[in-house]
């Protein structure tokens, strides 16, 4: 008597993505995605939805597969939302602290986001993997003191260290596109001065990233808003960009997904890849 034998092969969260071409309208493999990322400089800017397992383990994927993939070790930088540059020079040290296991997880959070109540678990892999691979971590955006200021007071109320170097007029698409986020939850007066720090931030993140990097490959963890339709951050990073929103397949339905692979929107190209 033959007995056939079944065995069930795991296989890890993270190694489960796929990657979607929104110029090519298809699948493509990872072989080919990595064929496709430049060589001698460019800036990733990694569209997410905050605080997703999923979404996180997949950026982190992905970070690791470029970096050996270019033999990158070393010599590329990670700039995240999360992070505000009044506190550069204590994360510096919180990453060392870190990386030779002197603190844990929870301590370079505390040492790192001053003040936050969240661990942050979900990005622990992507930390993980610029302390691993020896990346720069880089501190982007201000704090919240600064764009309340910049809210009442105006963009001449800001110091030289808070003002970006670059700061363009807004697209009205990327108004319209707030006003809808919104969702009628402010007045018009009040909608402008959101509007003014969510410009902003846009402004100050690529300023910062763009001046404090040491390396000609930058990655940057950013939500979505800030970086869809090429917009936002987008606009002011130099170099060769590519913009990848990573979504998770579960929270939409069928046709919401439908319109995004193929690109139904009047805003544009969403981005030029969707990992999910």
């Amino acid at each position: 008597m033959k007995f056939l034998l079944l065995v069930t092969f795991f296989i890890p969260l993270q190694l489960m993505a796929s990657i979607y071409s929104i110029k090519h309208k298809s699948e493509i493999s990872d072989l080919e995605f990595l064929s496709r990322i430049p060589k001698d400089q460019f800036n990733i800017v990694l569209g997410e939805f905050h605080y997703n397992k999923l979404i996180q383990k997949n950026q982190a994927k992905y970070i690791d597969m470029i970096v050996k993939n270019q033999n990158l070790q070393g010599l590329f930088s990670l700039g995240w939302e999360f992070l505000e540059y009044k506190f550069q020079n204590d994360i510096n040290l919180a990453v060392k602290a870190y990386e030779s296991k002197d603190i844990s997880w929870d301590q370079f959070i505390a040492r790192s986001i001053p003040g936050s109540s969240n661990k942050h678990i979900e990005y622990k892999s992507i930390i993980d993997n610029v302390v691993q691979l020896d990346g720069q971590l880089i501190a982007t955006n201000a704090t919240r003191l600064v764009k309340n200021i910049l809210m009442k007071d105006g963009q001449e109320s800001l110091s030289i260290i808070d003002t970006p170097h670059v700061w363009f007029n807004p697209t009205k698409n990327y108004f319209k596109r707030f006003e809808i986020a919104m969702g009628g939850h402010a007045d018009p007066v009040t909608l402008k001065k959101y509007f003014l720090a969510q410009h902003y931030t846009d402004a100050i993140i690529s300023s910062k990233l763009n001046n404090t990097s040491l390396y000609k490959h930058r990655f940057l963890v950013i939500g979505s808003f800030h970086s869809d339709y090429f917009d936002g951050v987008n606009r002011y990073l130099k170099g060769n960009n590519i913009l990848i929103k990573f979504v998770d397949r579960s929270l939409y339905t069928s046709s919401e997904w439908d319109a995004l692979i193929l690109n139904n929107s009047k805003f544009g190209m969403i981005s030029d890849y969707l990992i999910y």
